[in-house]
């Protein structure tokens, strides 16, 4: 949501929980999250779910833009309705590319470390959150 948004995140308000029996840890989340720019965020995430599932919706005032990281597609609804044709690729293969490419040439990765950092503290702020039942500012994170 970093990448996309490109804004700072100001606050995260997260709920988690397990369901499943013998299950020692969280087994579904949905967090909330709020940027620097006055756009929110919502993720749900779990293990519930009895197929794979890997999808991202954007939702704005002319239409919604929908991922399906699974089938490698989008879809755009709405005023800007379109087919978009994307190149399919295996997304973990990519990643390393970027890295190898990056330590071998000496640039940057696409996802650096400072994006890993603001993807941890937001899962820390959301943990919290959860835990304490009450919004975390993102600075209260160190």
């Amino acid at each position: 949501m970093n990448y996309l948004f490109d804004e700072d995140v100001i606050q995260v308000y997260g709920t988690m929980n397990s369901i499943l029996e013998k299950c020692e840890f969280e087994d579904h989340a949905e967090i909330m999250i709020n940027f620097k720019n006055e756009s929110t965020g919502i993720l749900e995430v779990n293990w519930l779910t009895p197929y794979k599932r890997r999808q991202i919706e954007i939702t704005g005032t002319d239409g919604i833009i929908s991922v399906d990281y699974i089938e490698q597609s989008i879809d755009v609804y709405g005023k800007f309705a379109q087919d978009i044709d994307i190149k399919h690729e295996e997304p973990l293969k990519e990643e390393l590319r970027s890295f190898l490419n990056a330590v071998v040439n000496g640039t940057e990765p696409e996802i650096t470390g400072e994006d890993g950092l603001k993807a941890l503290k937001m899962v820390i702020a959301a943990t919290k959150s959860s835990r304490e039942h009450k919004p975390i500012s993102f600075d209260e994170i160190e």
